[in-house]
């Protein structure tokens, strides 16, 4: 009978870690990515277009591979994009954020033109 009673023990103690981990999955589940992105704005994506300018022209380590490589198409590509937010929301920003987008551009240019003449 001993047996039987440990072995009993022991499906209620696995049923019990089942149904508890199955619970911790569903709250993850419903979680989601809530809370882990910033707010949406004009300013952040023009900051990511950038940022992924920067990383393809080897200015800062990418970071998936935690190293500094050069990529120029992707470079021109997100340059491109940033010019592309300068010019179709025209008129529809702060002056900070057009102030923002030409010294970005001037900067990420200049820092294209020195990349592709190494």
């Amino acid at each position: 009978m001993t047996e039987k009673k440990s072995d009993s023990d022991w499906k209620t103690r696995a049923k019990a870690e089942k149904e508890q981990l199955q619970k911790e999955v569903e709250e993850k589940r419903g979680e989601g990515t809530k809370g882990k992105f910033p707010e949406p704005s004009f300013s952040f994506i023009l900051s990511s277009y950038v940022t992924q300018a920067y990383i393809s022209l080897g200015e800062i380590e990418n970071p998936t591979t935690g190293k500094k490589e050069v990529d120029l198409t992707a470079a021109k590509f997100f340059i491109d994009l940033t010019d592309a937010f300068k010019e179709k929301p025209k008129g529809h920003r702060p002056a900070e954020e057009s102030k923002a987008i030409d010294a970005g551009l001037a900067e990420l240019r200049l820092r294209f033109v020195q990349a592709t003449n190494k």
